[in-house]
């Protein structure tokens, strides 16, 4: 169904590839590393992750709740939602015209192929573009797509599947959270108020 070509694409790609269809997760890994090795491990990824963020999360205090509360929730109890991740989203590899285009979650490889880059970024199984207009046709409530302008799922498309979506009846706006990735809430708290408070007075008129 995903065609593929993983040639000259590099071992930790691969790697993840690998993992990702063996239904391993990052969780799992934390786990396995236990109080302390799991615990440096989800601190290395939150001050990574809001290296560029601010607000209140990514204050000392801010990484320190969201370190622990990560942890927590990927160590009690019995592992559940984080083996949705593996229904829902597929790795696939693209090739990118742009030498300078931002990585995606397994960033590009370095490769080469006459003037593009292959990279490897991770796609819905089954695409929202596909069924959602039909999932709501006869629904009259808006609908409001906010994604950051550093999103993995932001894409050129976006304007052209919105259009398609209102052209089959739906009410639909989408709109990007600047200085924001894909947890927008985190990088751009008051950018991505702003959008959810437009998108609540649109549903009122």
């Amino acid at each position: 169904a995903f065609p593929q070509d993983w040639t000259n694409v590099g071992v930790l790609p691969r790697l993840m590839n690998l993992a990702w269809h063996c239904n391993m997760t990052p969780q799992q890994l934390v786990r396995f590393l236990g109080p302390a090795g799991g615990r440096r491990l989800v601190d290395a990824y939150v001050a990574a992750r809001l290296k560029n963020s601010a607000g209140a999360c990514a204050s000392p205090l801010g990484k320190e709740l969201l370190t622990r509360y990560l942890y927590l929730i990927s160590t009690m109890g019995p592992a559940s939602g984080e083996y949705a991740m593996n229904s829902i989203l597929v790795p696939l590899v693209t090739r990118c015209e742009n030498q300078d285009a931002p990585p995606g979650p397994f960033g590009i490889v370095k490769t080469r192929l006459s003037d593009r880059t292959k990279k490897v970024k991770v796609y819905a199984r089954e695409p929202l573009a596909d069924g959602f207009s039909k999932a709501l046709r006869g629904e009259s409530f808006p609908v409001g797509l906010v994604y950051g302008d550093r999103d993995w799922l932001n894409d050129p498309k976006i304007p052209r599947i919105v259009e398609r979506w209102r052209a089959d009846g739906m009410h639909v706006t989408a709109s990007e959270v600047g200085n924001a990735g894909h947890h927008l809430y985190l990088d751009n708290a008051e950018g991505f108020g702003q959008e959810i408070a437009s998108i609540i007075e649109m549903a009122k008129r």
